[in-house]
């Protein structure tokens, strides 16, 4: 499957295969409404990374 997804809010141009690095602080949840949410789309979780990003650059 190819696409390219265009983001018009900050002009972003996505393309498979460019690949990502992101860079934040994680941490990990064990409950909560973020983590029951999950559990509930995948029953076998334990926990749920969440990550808070503070830079993303788009790698060709």
């Amino acid at each position: 499957m190819s696409y390219i997804k265009l983001d018009l809010a900050d002009d972003s141009l996505y393309i498979p295969g460019a690949g990502f690095h992101i860079y934040g602080q994680g941490s990990f949840l064990a409950d909560g409404a973020i983590f029951e949410e999950m559990k509930a789309k995948f029953p076998w979780i334990r926990k749920v990374l969440q990550v808070k990003v503070t830079a993303l650059e788009q790698k060709i």
